[in-house]
């Protein structure tokens, strides 16, 4: 049983790949459509790093200890 993207899902993240400017505003379109490409040649897809990349903080920390920024007094 083949549990990687099917040929139609290949052929979609192919042409949002290959004409970005169509997903420009959708970021998580594109980040979709590049995760479907790399499962599709047989590679893992981090998406703790992915998270990081973006700007978005892991979920088991908080964000402030990621930022350097200290919480404001009596945030805690």
């Amino acid at each position: 049983m083949d549990i990687g993207p099917r040929p139609q899902q290949i052929a979609q993240a192919l042409r949002i790949a290959t004409r970005a400017i169509d997903a420009a505003d959708q970021p998580s379109m594109r980040l979709h459509a590049w995760a479907v490409l790399k499962s599709a040649r047989g590679q893992s897809v981090r998406y703790d790093r992915l998270r990081r990349m973006q700007g978005n903080p892991p979920r088991n920390r908080a964000p402030a200890a990621i930022s350097g920024t200290p919480e404001p007094q009596g945030a805690a």
